[in-house]
């Protein structure tokens, strides 16, 4: 009964650390794609919570539960993680790309492209498009872009 508790509550923080890294998006696409999954899992932790509340525990349904939270959360990692990550690389590359739209007539037409697909969350053709007319227009400049993403600039 510990060890399931001490499982809930790792679960638990599990899930608050990717919620905290959705938010930290601010996109309320990314939020909503995940909210559903979000809340089915918290929904199945405050059901382990209880099962190993009552005495005598069902260790089956405990494990049954644990086991099934263990898939969920690591599929939402991976996907959350994922979709967070491509979403900042769309960001970095529209925001770095922007100081040459002044500049480029192109660029400002496809910007007002990527910023559409940033805004829908579809951040790897944001990412895709944005990357193809900076290295049309100014490959040195990509060429910067990408040695500074390399650092984590």
């Amino acid at each position: 009964s510990q060890f399931a508790y001490e499982l809930s509550e790792t679960f638990s923080l599990t899930l608050n650390e990717i919620k905290s890294e959705i938010r930290n998006t601010n996109h309320p696409i990314v939020w909503a794609r995940y909210a559903e999954r979000i809340n089915t899992i918290e929904k199945m932790i405050v059901e382990l919570k209880r099962v190993i509340k009552t005495q005598p525990i069902d260790v089956e349904e405990a494990k049954s539960l644990v086991d099934e939270i263990k898939d969920l959360l690591s599929y939402l990692a991976s996907d959350s993680d994922n979709d967070c990550s491509n979403h900042n690389t769309a960001e970095k590359i529209i925001v770095f790309t922007n100081q040459y739209r002044s500049g480029f007539s192109e660029v400002g037409d496809v910007l007002k492209r990527a910023e559409l697909h940033y805004q829908n969350g579809e951040f790897d053709l944001a990412t895709d498009i944005t990357v193809e007319v900076l290295k049309k227009v100014h490959p040195q400049a990509y060429e910067k872009y990408a040695e500074s993403s390399k650092r984590g600039s």
